[in-house]
């Protein structure tokens, strides 16, 4: 019976038996029914363990390059929908709290953005530079922010700047200390979990030194920049 996979049954006919028997088959039989328990024990381990790891690998292979795309065109919201849709699907409970870590990432790398987007919509009207990421300095007055570009008023006319091309100096500057409390490790923690999905290893690990260096909570954040979904994805895209 347990070679085929029913040990609990087994374990139960040995019951059976002790219930009539002398002493020193009785204590065999419960000998026996224990270490069948554990038997069935482990196979529903087992069992679990392969349920889950085929869990993990359909998200890594169908949802985490989806939501990684939505990431780097900062379409966090979008991300945020797919990724509470994953977690809620009866089908992926046993990874359930995996996807709730790296919601909760997603979370706080949206939180980064917005802070920044806050400082930068504050200075409307304002004269402003902008660093690129190529080294350029667009200067002028910030007439709009629209959702992918800022635009600069300058006496040779209007000058664009697109926001997925801002450098990374300009927009740590415009938000630690600023929409963020730079004296706070959870704001390294979202400014490390902002660079890592915009693919800045470099930033994302000085960041997160940076928060355990001021006792903030970044093992959460560690653990999904070094084994998460979007790390898998990332993997892939390479």
């Amino acid at each position: 019976m347990a070679s085929k996979g029913d040990p609990s049954g087994a374990a139960g006919l040995f019951e059976s038996v002790a219930k009539d028997s002398i002493a020193e088959v009785a204590a065999k039989c419960r000998a026996a029914v224990v270490q069948l328990r554990d038997v069935a024990a482990a196979h529903e381990r087992h069992f679990q363990q392969r349920k889950g790891d085929e869990a993990r690998r359909l998200l890594r292979e169908e949802l985490a390059p989806k939501v990684l795309g939505l990431v780097r065109a900062r379409q966090y919201e979008e991300a945020l929908r797919e990724l509470s849709a994953a977690a809620a699907n009866p089908a992926h409970v046993l990874v359930k709290e995996e996807i709730a870590a790296e919601r909760a990432s997603v979370a706080d790398a949206s939180s980064f953005w917005e802070a920044f987007l806050k400082t930068l919509k504050s200075k409307t009207g304002q004269e402003a530079a902008l660093r690129m990421a190529d080294g350029r300095r667009l200067a002028g007055r910030i007439s709009r922010i629209q959702p992918d570009r800022v635009v600069l008023e300058h006496a040779d006319g209007p000058v664009e700047a697109p926001l997925g091309q801002l450098h990374a100096d300009l927009l740590v500057g415009w938000t630690l200390g600023r929409s963020l409390p730079a004296e706070d490790a959870v704001t390294y923690v979202k400014a490390a979990l902002f660079f890592f999905c915009e693919g800045r290893d470099d930033l994302a690990k000085l960041y997160l030194a940076t928060a355990r260096e001021m006792n903030g909570p970044a093992d959460a954040a560690e653990k999904c920049f070094r084994e998460g979904l979007l790390r898998a994805a990332m993997a892939v895209r390479k």
